[in-house]
Formats: C-alpha cells, sequence, structure tokens
C-alpha cells in the first residue's frame, strides 16, 4: 500500500509539473496571437500612432488576406492552435479526480481568446448597415472610416459620402482624407474634386 501511494504521488507530481508546462506554452501562444491581432487590428487608439509614427500606413493591398478587414470591437474568438482535452473511453483507466479538475481548468482557461479584436470582411458583404443609438453608430463609423483609409491606399479604396448640411461639423473632416479627393498630388488643381456631398441629387452624381 505504501509504494502504491508514493507512486500516486510521484505521478501527481509529475503531471502537475507538465500541466505548468503547458500554461506556460500556452500563455505564450495567447500573448503572441494577442499582439498579433492588435498589430493588424488595432483600436482606434492604435490607429492614430500608426498615423503619427507614419508606420504601416496604407500596408494593405488587394491580394493581402487581410485586405477590406474591419474591426467592429472585442470579443471571444478561437484560439489560433486550437487545444484539445481528450479523455480516452477506456474501461481500464482510473483518472484521478482532482488532476483531471486542474487539467479541466487549464483547459477552459486556454480554449478560446477573450479581448481580441473581431473583424468582418467587407468584401463579401456587400452593403453594410450600421444601426442603433445615434452617437454610438456615428463614433463607430467615424472609427471604421479612419482605420480603413488608414490601412488602405487611395488607389484601392475610394470614399464617397453624403451627409446633410448641418451635420459638417461632424462629417466635414472627410475632406482631408485624401481617399475622398480626385488626386492626392498637392499641386494636382485640375482633380481637386471631393467626393463629399451635401445633399442628394449631388450624391447620386458621384455614384453614378
Amino acid at each position: 500500500k505504501r509504494a502504491v501511494k508514493q507512486r500516486r504521488r510521484e505521478n501527481a507530481r509529475k503531471y502537475r509539473a507538465y500541466l505548468a508546462e503547458m500554461q506556460t506554452r500556452l500563455a505564450d501562444r495567447v500573448r503572441k496571437q494577442h499582439e498579433f491581432l492588435l498589430r493588424l487590428f488595432p483600436g482606434i487608439d492604435g490607429v492614430w500612432s500608426i498615423v503619427n509614427e507614419r508606420r504601416f500606413v496604407w500596408e494593405r493591398r488587394p491580394w493581402d488576406p487581410d485586405f477590406m478587414f474591419l474591426r467592429v470591437g472585442l470579443g471571444t474568438i478561437p484560439l489560433a492552435a486550437p487545444i484539445s482535452f481528450d479523455l480516452a473511453d477506456d474501461p481500464l483507466v482510473t483518472y484521478e479526480r482532482d488532476l483531471l479538475h486542474e487539467a479541466d481548468l487549464v483547459f477552459e482557461r486556454f480554449k478560446s481568446l477573450a479581448l481580441a479584436p473581431v473583424t468582418i470582411d467587407t468584401r463579401r458583404m456587400g452593403p453594410i448597415a450600421v444601426v442603433g443609438d445615434q452617437e454610438v453608430v456615428r463614433n463607430w463609423t467615424r472609427s471604421a472610416l479612419i482605420t480603413a483609409a488608414t490601412h488602405h491606399a487611395p488607389d484601392d479604396l475610394r470614399i464617397m459620402a453624403y451627409f446633410p448640411h448641418h451635420t459638417k461639423e461632424e462629417w466635414g473632416w472627410l475632406k482631408w482624407v485624401p481617399h475622398t479627393r480626385g488626386s492626392i498630388e498637392p499641386l494636382d488643381d485640375a482633380h481637386q474634386s471631393v467626393a463629399l456631398a451635401v445633399d442628394k441629387p449631388d450624391f447620386e452624381v458621384l455614384l453614378s
């Protein structure tokens, strides 16, 4: 009996050491995936830093797999390298209840990635409507436009907008975005039109 107890204690020690090693490896995976996603899909503060530092601006091209992906918020997503917790259906195997519980805790902690950027592929979606509280919708839409203009060059992305005249203070900044202008060359006076409209007939002309 003493030998059996010693063997069980030794096996438990080894298995807990294995779980500790797995936690370290999985925590490193989680950290790297977070860093990778925040590099590709930063929040508006991260976009502001990109613009100020002039690094990674307009880096996405049509052949890139993340071209025209937009971040819609934060949420829980699958781990890039999924893990499994597979209990063999073997009648000859007896599981230690405490160790089984500890292993299950590790699995539950690392089976997904929390507070990660959630994105949509706008290339495959067609028209998109953003509905909800007016201020929230306006803020998110402005954030999406700024993010898209930061990551994509005017050669690949054009922005046109219609907004009522009384909201020009909220949307007038778009005239400074190169993606709304006929030309991004500062001396190209012949093509300095801006694709913004404050009435519907003008917007119909832009669309046509």
